[in-house]
């Protein structure tokens, strides 16, 4: 199935659900790993968790809902 996909999108969360750490995802044969802060109430504290995760793990290019900031739904 990764011959078809070649990026990979996440939505990160200060405390996780079960099943939502980026890690499992980084053995997968992606070319393109892309990590975005969860919105909501903790909108800030999730995009500072991001930017921590994304430097500790360089694999992973911080990314952002662009629509979300242009109130596009």
């Amino acid at each position: 199935m990764t011959d078809l996909v070649k990026e990979i999108s996440c939505t990160l969360q200060r405390d996780p659900q079960p099943g939502g750490d980026a890690a499992q995802f980084e053995d997968l044969d992606f070319h393109s790993f892309r990590l975005q802060p969860a919105d909501g109430p903790a909108a800030e504290t999730n995009t500072e968790a991001t930017v921590e995760y994304c430097i500790k793990n360089p694999r992973w290019i911080f990314s952002l809902q662009t629509h979300k900031y242009l109130g596009i739904q």
